[in-house]
């Protein structure tokens, strides 16, 4: 499988230049629990993910791992969030087209 990069509908402001990943037909998202600051990350065109087993919550999937800035970025599906505890998440993405 793929990991596919979808471009948010330019008609939703709040979303304008963002972009969100699915593998297969899951939904990722990152966590602060296993992310420094998603605050600032931005993604890159050129951006590539490594898809790794990994346990959550005592359930074996697939995450997606990719370095942004010279960081580690690791997203997790989507509909695990928020069950290790309490913290930020996001799904999109600012972009950074230089």
């Amino acid at each position: 499988m793929h990991v596919y990069k979808v471009i948010a509908n330019q008609n939703v402001r709040d979303d304008s230049n963002k972009v969100a990943f699915e593998y297969g037909p899951l939904v990722y998202c990152a966590e602060e629990i296993d992310n420094k600051n998603i605050s600032n990350v931005a993604i890159t065109n050129e951006i590539e993910f490594i898809a790794e087993e990994k346990t959550v919550i005592s359930e074996k999937v697939i995450s997606l791992k990719s370095k942004v800035n010279d960081e580690e970025l690791t997203l997790i599906p989507y509909y695990l969030w928020s069950n290790r505890g309490i913290g930020k998440m996001k799904v999109w993405f600012p972009m950074d087209y230089d």
